[in-house]
């Protein structure tokens, strides 16, 4: 049988980084710490923690964290919604979202949500491609992935669609010479902007145009902000990949903008991962991603 107060070691430590901090945090010695960690590896029969900074859990010791973190949720979620209990406890729930869904609007459509339910978020960011990851290690309860594939022990519900389209403001276009010459010309010369280097939606479009042979050749700007990416091109400062949503809420209209090729229109469909877990609030959460995403989102 598992000892959770090891167990809570491990999650300290993994989500810690350190013994040291994990025992801070925990309010005991870090000799402490060291002693649960090496009484669970015993009962283990294996090592579970990877002692490098950071600390990082091994195989088993994933399996273990995640574990440790699904009771932890169930816990707070008895605790929470105890009809006998009076006023409810605030339940952390941790989401992992993609940048430009923080950004537009996901806040936007969980706002009702979170002023009728005592929950406190726990945001973490990544590429939608890269969300999925944070579930399957445990660290979130749900997540914004473009990934449909089941993740085991989790729901999945499609929502939806963003569209990316690769454009530029009339200055910018005028400035560069759009359309007055040979594309590679142009490629060569006007910077574009990408949000970072795992950001494929780029390429992506330029290879739907015929233009990816001059992908590596582009001067480039990196901008890991979703507001200010947007601002570079709605400035005129370089041209890339704008969601509809973002493009649309400019003051200056969506036709004050030029689209590099009519074929560079990229659809990233989203769905949400979620546990499977006998918790209303994370169900009723679930509802309601459903109902605003239909809302706000490209069927």
């Amino acid at each position: 049988m598992l000892d959770y107060r090891k167990l809570e070691a491990l999650v300290a430590v993994i989500e810690e980084g350190s013994f040291e901090a994990a025992a801070s945090r925990l309010c005991v010695t870090q000799s402490a710490v060291s002693q649960r960690i090496r009484q669970l590896e015993e009962q283990e029969r294996q090592l579970l923690v990877i002692r490098e900074q950071p600390c990082r859990p091994t195989g088993r010791g994933q399996v273990l964290f995640r574990h440790a973190l699904q009771v932890r949720h169930l816990e707070q979620a008895l605790e929470s919604d105890d009809a006998g209990a009076g006023l409810s406890e605030w339940m952390t729930i941790p989401l992992a979202v993609n940048a430009d869904s923080l950004a537009f609007w996901f806040l936007k459509g969980l706002a009702p949500f979170l002023q009728d339910n005592r929950i406190l978020l726990d945001l973490k960011v990544a590429d939608q491609d890269r969300t999925e990851e944070l579930m399957t290690s445990g660290h979130v309860l749900a997540c914004l992935s473009s990934r449909s594939r089941s993740i085991q022990g989790c729901d999945m519900v499609p929502l939806g669609r963003m569209v990316y389209r690769c454009v530029m403001s009339s200055a910018f276009s005028n400035r560069y010479g759009f359309g007055k010459g040979e594309p590679g010309e142009f490629l060569k010369e006007a910077p574009a902007v990408i949000y970072n280097r795992d950001d494929d939606l780029h390429r992506k479009a330029m290879k739907q145009a015929g233009l990816e042979a001059f992908f590596a050749s582009v001067p480039k700007h990196w901008v890991p902000d979703s507001i200010q990416f947007g601002e570079m091109v709605r400035r005129g400062l370089a041209y890339g990949m704008v969601p509809d949503l973002q493009r649309h809420s400019w003051p200056e209209g969506a036709e004050a903008f030029v689209e590099i090729a009519p074929d560079t229109a990229v659809e990233v469909e989203l769905y949400w991962h979620v546990w499977s877990l006998a918790s209303p609030k994370l169900k009723r959460l679930t509802q309601e991603v459903r109902r605003f995403t239909g809302e706000l989102l490209e069927p």
